[in-house]
């Protein structure tokens, strides 16, 4: 496709501002450079003289559209995280492991408040016991165990002790309920605990609860999990692979990965799972 010299300095000049736009980093880079192109592409498509090269900028003008919307959705979306606020130490909370890459410290009270325009969400206690998970009622009988595995949500992120799911299920089937649930965790750290022996009981029934996002976090796609259990798939069998950050990036997918994350749709979607 032959292009006239008009043409050229206009691709020149959205390349530029689109490198530009990424060094100076301001609010949804993405977003002004989808604009960018939206406007370069309508500007060649009234240039163009033959249907075929319309059609080529138009389909480059839509996908710039999409990419914009998408990336509007993401960054708008999470525009009202202003509005939240939380309260609570994090200090001595989160130990390394080597199992799992992250836990909750041994023998640790946490309290923890979320505030939504200064409007109090919640206000509660976390209490991890001796062997770094949250507590849960210990039954009179030695009946089979139930292990709960799963992020926030099974932890019980936001209620009280009592409150979390593997506590009020343990009550009510009188059974030892072991919750190895955690903030951010996903399948990888389940599979990861089980394998290295931290489940101490034989159990009766166990339980993942999984969101969408989980999938993400077993690949390592969280900012959170560097060190966290790397499985990988090896002639259909899913193998330990060390951790995530035992491999060391390239040059190149540093620099994808630091212009990846300025993208508000990508830290959504891919990053904060």
């Amino acid at each position: 496709m032959k292009f006239r010299l008009t043409n050229y300095i206009l691709l020149s000049i959205g390349i530029c501002f689109s490198a530009a736009v990424l060094k100076l980093v301001p609010p949804a880079p993405y977003l002004w450079i989808s604009a960018c192109w939206v406007l370069l592409c309508g500007i060649l498509i009234l240039r163009s003289t033959t249907s075929s090269r319309k059609a080529f900028w138009f389909n480059l003008l839509f996908l710039a559209l999409v990419a914009g919307a998408l990336e509007a959705s993401a960054y708008f979306s999470d525009y009202d995280e202003s509005n939240y606020r939380s309260e609570g130490v994090n200090e001595g909370y989160y130990t390394v492991s080597e199992i799992l890459g992250y836990a909750p410290a041994e023998n640790y009270v946490r309290k923890s408040k979320r505030f939504y325009n200064e409007e109090l969400l919640y206000d509660a206690t976390y209490t991890i016991g001796g062997d770094s998970r949250r507590i849960t009622p210990e039954p009179e009988n030695d009946l089979a165990c139930l292990l709960f595995f799963g992020g926030s949500y099974t932890y019980g992120d936001g209620v009280n002790d009592h409150e979390s799911m593997p506590y009020i299920v343990g009550t009510l089937q009188k059974r030892k309920a072991h919750n190895f649930g955690f903030h951010g965790y996903g399948p990888h750290h389940m599979l990861s605990a089980i394998q290295n022996g931290l489940v101490p009981c034989k159990p009766k029934l166990i339980i993942y609860q999984a969101l969408v996002r989980h999938v993400a976090r077993a690949a390592g796609h969280t900012h959170w999990d560097k060190h966290g259990p790397k499985y990988v798939l090896r002639e259909g069998r899913l193998e330990y692979d060390n951790h995530f950050d035992d491999v060391e990036k390239s040059f190149l997918e540093k620099k994808i990965d630091t212009q990846l994350t300025k993208s508000s749709f990508y830290k959504k979607h891919f990053r904060n799972v």
